[in-house]
C-alpha cells in the first residue's frame, strides 16, 4: 500500500483546514502498462485503467467513509494507525477474461472516471488475469500511517 502525496495532502486538509473530504471513495483497477506507481501519482489520467467489460465497470467499487466502510484503529506497540477497508469487495469476471489487473486505486468519485484523484494504491504483486466465472476478493486493504 502506498499513500500518494495528494492523499496525504487531502487527509491533512480534512483535519487541519476543516476541508470536507469526499463522502464517497471508489476503488478502481489499473494495469501496470503505463504510469509511475509511486507517491507522486495523483490522477487516474496518469495510468491505464482496466477496460470496461466482462463484468468490470471502470466506475469501480463504491466505498463510504464515516465509519461505514473503514474501521480505524491504532497500535501503540508497533506505533502505527490503521484504516482497514471492510471486506466483501469482489472483482468478478462474467462473460470473458478481465486482463492485466495489477493495482487497485483508492480514488474520489468524480463522475469522469479517467480523471479521479488517487489517494492510495495497492499492488497485486503481478498482473492478474481473472478468468470467466472467477473472482478476486479484496480482503486486506489497509491504509497505514506511521
Amino acid at each position: 500500500m502506498v499513500w500518494t502525496n495528494l492523499g496525504k495532502q487531502r487527509m491533512f486538509e480534512s483535519w487541519f483546514s476543516a476541508s470536507a473530504g469526499p463522502a464517497i471513495f471508489t476503488m478502481v483497477a489499473s494495469t501496470s502498462s503505463t504510469g509511475t506507481f509511486n507517491a507522486d501519482l495523483s490522477s487516474t489520467s496518469q495510468v491505464t485503467l482496466v477496460t470496461s467489460g466482462n463484468g468490470y465497470e471502470p466506475s469501480g467499487f463504491t466505498i463510504k467513509r464515516l465509519g461505514v466502510d473503514f474501521v480505524v484503529s491504532r497500535d501503540d506497540t508497533s506505533d502505527y494507525a490503521n484504516a482497514a477497508l471492510r471486506t466483501g469487495y469482489q472483482l468478478s469476471a462474467n462473460g470473458g477474461i478481465i486482463s492485466n489487473v495489477h493495482y487497485f486505486l483508492l480514488a474520489n468519485d468524480n463522475a469522469d472516471e479517467t480523471n479521479r484523484e488517487v489517494y492510495a494504491f495497492w499492488s497485486t504483486g503481478s498482473d492478474l488475469d481473472i478468468g470467466d466465472g472467477n473472482a478476486v476478493n479484496i480482503t486486506q486493504a489497509n491504509l497505514r500511517g506511521t
